[in-house]
């Protein structure tokens, strides 16, 4: 068993421990020189142990899983099976005492393996480890192994576990704001998508997977689960749950587990490899695109399980005052509100095979903010909290997307805002208008004490853009109206034979206007390549989710139809928007339109895809504060 040596350290003193100091000897049949308790685990206590000159790892196991599972006995036998039939990245079982509930492997020193390190090679570790539990599928032997935990070969086992877990959360009679949400969230979001995603899987007559398709797996299978030797070598730990699954659900666990989060890039690759090793089913497409948003309902419930009695009483053992655990299961209500509304966002379908678009990129949630980055967000939040109201959410996921333009991409003079050579830019969202404003103070165009009067009579800032505002060209925040505008002006150039581009950036809300498509129609038929438009994709309006307002799917090609050349890109992605942009226009006589993939409230955990959010009219005592600390914290 291999330990990460980077984690906390905690010296056998106690008398609890003088008991595991006794089993550890009585299992090596000789003295132990020391042992130290490493980890921060709460289902097993694992030490490195020194004895006779050699290192090994002890972990002493946590009771029977909630189906009853003996872990160790499930992990040891596992790693024997594996062992045997030359499996090497995983932990060497050495012994194991039943009776006291202890197994020994090898100490094999590793760091964690962080979500946003990962490397190709890393992933491709991951791959070939999958494929070697697919080929030792194979074995004779392989068949008496059990289900890997809550495995489900069958529509109705994903269905009924879904809806298991749902019943146990509704039936907690908890009091407190966090509890009215939490019901509300269920009754009004979650269960219709259940019953939809459910009665489409079900209609669909798939029949229980046959051997032939199943496959071994650990049940957490991803790099949470692994460490990196110096040498770059992974090993992957936690087979406590390990026996026969689906392996649509190890590839939509991979793809969904919270902690993993991996790059766009990777998550493609390891969907095409997943397609190359189980293809071989017929039904293996079509029982992905039908049971994948099921699991994402599945995490969904895994997330709430915050609101569960014995996770709270969990929080409570380790000194969480009821203040801690109220913010922890808003947190976590937060990140299940935003997995649901991606899910339903995606329409049931997968959006991650080979060739296909990343429709919904959940990358953008692990897109680290560099200094700049998280620099303009702070002089967001600063503004408005002079002000003490403002569009927070909206200004947030446009951050990235205005600071590459402004950054490297318009052409603009802010000594001469009317200078007649310069690019035109239109913010039609205009709510998200701190964002423009404070990149224009920071670009020259006013004094920065104009910031601090934001939404005040004695200064030129208000609550949407104005012409009165150096750098701004038309009044905008009354939705659907800047395209129109921006389509006039690109015409206009068009015909005098101007070099200045023109730039429109929208919200997705705004895109449920008809103004907006009749503006699109009207581009494509001047050809108009000097006209750039650019959604901020956020998928949250200032009510819920586009889904729940106005489907726009599928989006991407609606503006292609329309007329647009289009691209795709992850909107907090600096270097992603600033490859796209330089490729402008993406095509001769047509307009070119980006997606932008972006996460509402980016950079404070608490506001992210919140539509509460959107707009904030006060601000409550330290809540600023709290803003600036989820900033900093932001990764």
């Amino acid at each position: 068993m291999t330990a990460p040596g980077s984690l906390p350290v905690h010296p056998l003193a106690s008398a609890a421990s003088r008991g595991d100091l006794n089993a550890l000897e009585a299992l090596l049949g000789r003295p132990v020189a020391s042992a130290e308790r490493v980890g921060t685990g709460r289902n097993s206590r694992i030490y490195r142990v020194r004895c006779g000159g050699e290192e090994y790892a002890a972990k002493f196991y946590f009771g029977p899983t909630a189906d009853g599972r003996d872990r160790l006995e499930v992990e040891f036998s596992a790693l024997q099976f594996l062992w045997r039939r030359g499996v090497r990245c995983i932990p060497q079982p050495l012994r194991a005492d039943p009776a006291r509930q202890l197994a020994l492997y090898p100490f094999v020193g590793g760091e964690p393996v962080e979500a946003r390190s990962v490397s190709s090679d890393d992933l491709a570790q991951l791959l070939s480890f999958v494929g070697e539990l697919r080929r030792i599928g194979g074995d004779p032997e392989a068949r008496a192994l059990p289900p890997a935990a809550e495995a489900f070969f069958t529509v109705a086992g994903v269905v009924g576990n879904v809806r298991r877990r749902l019943e146990r959360l509704q039936a907690h009679g908890g009091v407190g704001p966090a509890y009215d949400a939490l019901r509300h969230f269920l009754r009004d979001a979650f269960s219709p998508a259940l019953d939809r995603f459910a009665a489409s899987a079900e209609a669909a007559g798939l029949g229980e997977l046959g051997w032939p398709y199943r496959a071994l797996s650990p049940s957490d299978l991803g790099f949470h689960n692994a460490l990196r030797a110096p040498d770059g070598r992974l090993t992957f730990l936690d087979f406590e749950y390990f026996g026969w699954d689906d392996p649509a659900k190890t590839l939509s666990d991979a793809l969904l587990h919270p902690r993993m989060q991996l790059a766009a890039e990777h998550r493609l690759r390891l969907a095409e490899a997943f397609d190359g090793i189980f293809g071989a089913d017929p039904d293996w497409r079509r029982r992905v695109e039908l049971l994948y948003p099921l699991f994402a309902l599945k995490w969904c419930m895994i997330m709430l399980n915050e609101f569960r009695p014995e996770q709270i009483a969990r929080r409570r053992y380790v000194d969480r005052s009821r203040e801690e655990v109220e913010v922890i299961q808003m947190r976590q209500l937060e990140a299940g509100r935003a997995l649901l509304g991606l899910t339903v966002g995606e329409q049931g379908r997968f959006p991650y095979w080979a060739g296909g678009r990343l429709r919904i990129d959940l990358s953008t949630r692990t897109v680290t903010l560099d200094e700049r980055s998280r620099w303009l967000r702070k002089q967001i939040v600063r503004v408005l909290e002079r002000a003490g109201r403002g569009h927070i959410g909206g200004s947030l996921s446009a951050v990235e997307i205005l600071r590459v333009l402004f950054d490297e991409v318009l052409r603009y003079d802010p000594k001469n805002p009317k200078w007649p050579e310069r690019d035109r830019f239109i913010l039609s969202k205009g709510h998200g208008c701190i964002a423009l404003y404070v990149l224009l103070q920071e670009k020259g165009f006013f004094p920065e004490e104009e910031l601090w009067k934001f939404c005040r009579f004695d200064g030129i800032l208000g609550g949407h853009p104005d012409p009165k505002v150096p750098g701004i060209e038309i009044s905008t925040g009354s939705l659907g109206h800047g395209l129109p505008v921006a389509v006039g002006m690109a015409v206009a150039a068009k015909r005098r034979g101007a070099s200045h581009r023109v730039f429109a950036v929208l919200s997705d809300g705004e895109c449920d206007e008809g103004s907006v498509w009749e503006a699109a129609m009207s581009a494509a038929k001047h050809r108009l390549e000097n006209l750039v438009v650019i959604v901020d994709y956020n998928k949250v309006q200032s009510s819920g989710t586009t889904y729940e307002i106005l489907d726009l799917e599928p989006f991407a090609a609606k503006w292609e139809a329309f007329g647009f050349a289009t691209r795709e890109v992850d909107g907090h992605d600096v270097a992603a928007l600033r490859r796209t942009f330089a490729d402008l226009p993406f095509a001769q006589d047509r307009p070119s339109a980006v997606i932008g993939h972006t996460v509402k409230g980016k950079g404070v955990s608490f506001a992210e895809y919140n539509a509460a959010w959107h707009h904030k009219n006060s601000f409550k005592p330290g809540e600023i504060e709290t803003l600036m600390r989820a900033i900093e914290a932001a990764p």
